[in-house]
């Protein structure tokens, strides 16, 4: 039996010791989620944690679980992600934020691929991160 999803670690391939895995491959029809961009907007348009990094990173990933759970999925349904950093400098925190988020909604892995780019700025110069995901129903049954 095939496996629906397979998380991807090829041998031979340099490996940077994050917590994202290099491709995942999907098999199997199923419902796909895309989800757009999120910054660290609160229910009612307000900016969460201006000036705070690691408190968007939270709130970035915190609106992510309400687009999942609106589509009838969860974090363990994530395949992708594609992360969006304002300014070098952020890389540090980002990564130590995930790492505290991570296990939380994720577990111990496998954890999505991902994709990390650094940019000058955002749509609206106050947020400082915006991360987008696509899921499908059932990427990970353990």
């Amino acid at each position: 039996m095939t496996e629906p999803v397979r998380f991807l670690h090829p041998e031979g391939l340099g490996t940077s010791g994050g917590m994202f895995s290099p491709g995942v491959k999907i098999t199997e029809p199923s419902s796909t989620l895309y989800i757009a961009g999120q910054i660290s907007a609160a229910s009612d348009g307000s900016t969460v944690g201006e000036g705070d990094f690691a408190a968007q990173v939270r709130q970035v990933f915190s609106n992510i679980g309400v687009v999942l759970e609106a589509g009838g999925m969860s974090f363990r349904d994530v395949v992708k992600f594609t992360t969006y950093i304002v300014g070098a400098q952020h890389v540090p925190t980002f990564v130590e934020t995930r790492g505290e988020i991570f296990p939380e909604i994720l577990g111990a892995g496998p954890y999505p691929a991902n994709t990390l780019v650094v940019i000058d700025r955002l749509a609206r110069p106050q947020f400082l991160v915006e991360i987008e995901a696509v899921a499908m129903q059932g990427a990970r049954t353990t």
